[in-house]
């Protein structure tokens, strides 16, 4: 199938054609172009937008969806609930 493929690639034929002709999904194709990962994934950058959370607003979430009350929930519910009772984390201000 590789050998195909190249021979294919090598006649100038797309990567979405070529993929349609040998049974390949491209989804494949690409996870083998870009070669093995080691290790695990690189942390999330955080955004310049000032959207990040502060440190007082990640305990306070932490803490919330930590509690007993919310253990085998999912964020989802736990953001729908707290909704639904009218909490809210507001922001924490700061003195600056």
């Amino acid at each position: 199938m590789n050998t195909a493929f190249a021979e294919l690639r090598s006649a100038e034929v797309s990567i979405k054609k070529a993929c349609v002709l040998v049974g390949r999904s491209r989804a494949t194709h690409y996870r083998h172009a870009r070669g093995p990962v080691h290790g695990p994934r690189p942390a999330r950058a955080v955004p310049d937008n000032g959207q990040a959370l502060t440190v007082a607003e990640r305990a306070a979430v932490l803490t919330l969806i930590n509690s007993p009350v919310y253990a085998d929930l999912s964020i989802g519910q736990i953001w729908a609930r707290e909704l639904d009772e009218g909490r809210y984390l507001e922001p924490v201000k700061s003195s600056v």
